[in-house]
């Protein structure tokens, strides 16, 4: 099996993650090796991403991050401040829920950018020896 080569291997070494903001999230053992999963800082690009997804359609950011009761409610404040826009005349009316769903929509997105992470696995191979046993 590759995994019992690589850990019998005196060359090889352990590898030594070096995430940013790195958080073991679990830890499972199988016969030939052991799995451990991180959630770490997102690289930039997945925070531009969910910062433009999330400005096109706030709370879109979160539900990729997986926080989609915080998705669900930021979609809802922006539906809730841009309702009197629709249904008023009135230029104050106007100017207000405007700026306050701008302001929920820019929330939206520094929230989004501000909590993205990533999943990084670690596969760490065992020492197994079959032939002495």
């Amino acid at each position: 099996m590759h995994v019992n080569s690589i850990a019998n291997n005196p060359n090889y070494q352990s590898s030594k993650m070096s995430f940013k903001g790195r958080e073991l999230v679990s830890e499972k053992e199988y016969p030939d090796y052991t799995e451990k999963r991180y959630n770490t800082d997102a690289s930039k690009g997945k925070k531009w991403g969910v910062g433009v997804a999330s400005f096109i359609l706030p709370g879109f950011g979160q539900f990729i991050n997986g926080e989609v009761g915080k998705g669900v409610g930021f979609l809802g404040a922006v539906i809730t401040c841009s309702m009197p826009i629709m249904f008023s005349y009135k230029k104050g009316v106007f100017i207000t829920s405007g700026l306050l769903s701008l302001a929920t929509r820019i929330f939206s997105v520094i929230d989004a950018v501000k909590n993205a992470k990533s999943e990084a696995i670690e596969f760490i191979p065992k020492n197994i020896d079959k032939d002495k046993k």
